[in-house]
């Protein structure tokens, strides 16, 4: 009768690394998503400031903050694994004022959440990518 060693490792592929290339290429696509969302949000305020102070030319700043915006959830969703479908419903919420807001946090927070899980650090500008 044959025994096995006592001594010779266990035979099981065990898996120490949890993350992988894809892992970190979705990851550092949330995180530039939610970059772009927060710069988006401090863009949109940067607007109504300048509209009190300077008037119409906030308009163009204003543009370009929801088009920043909707890059930034489209984005962010995708990485966050989103669908076609949800990624385009998430883009034309971003047209409705007040409930864009909503959703920016909303995937924000999610994302905050997915990154701290994997070992990023987030702060007030988002996370830094690897």
């Amino acid at each position: 009768m044959s025994r096995p060693n006592p001594y010779s490792p266990p035979g099981a592929k065990v898996d120490d690394v949890h993350s992988s290339t894809v892992d970190v290429e979705r990851l550092n696509r949330v995180a530039s998503g939610q970059r772009l969302v927060i710069f988006a949000l401090l863009a949109s305020i940067a607007a109504v400031g300048l509209q009190v102070a300077v008037g119409d030319i906030a308009i163009v700043v204003s543009l370009a903050a929801s088009v920043v915006a909707i890059v930034g959830v489209v984005r962010l969703a995708g990485g966050l694994g989103s669908s076609g479908v949800g990624r385009f419903f998430y883009a034309v919420v971003m047209l409705v004022p007040l409930v864009n807001l909503v959703v920016m946090l909303i995937l924000s927070s999610r994302a905050t959440r997915a990154l701290r899980a994997a070992g990023y650090r987030v702060g007030f500008l988002g996370a830094s990518q690897r």
